[in-house]
């Protein structure tokens, strides 16, 4: 369930704080870790899809520490 509250957080701009790059990056290794104990990231079409979530968080998470 946090990890649900995170992304909502991410997607809604309004909540956004300098702050929040960390709680990215912990939800990001939380995420991959989850991922990772199901072997469902050892696929390699699965490992771009996570790399991929990855990456847009953190682009948000960047920008919206930006403003």
């Amino acid at each position: 369930m946090p990890m649900v509250v995170g992304l909502a957080q991410i997607i809604d701009g309004r909540h956004r704080r300098p702050g929040d790059l960390v709680g990215v990056v912990i939800m990001d290794a939380s995420t991959v870790v989850t991922l990772a104990s199901y072997r469902w990231i050892e696929r390699p079409a699965s490992r771009a899809v996570a790399t991929w979530i990855a990456g847009v968080s953190w682009g948000s998470a960047v920008a919206g520490a930006k403003r």
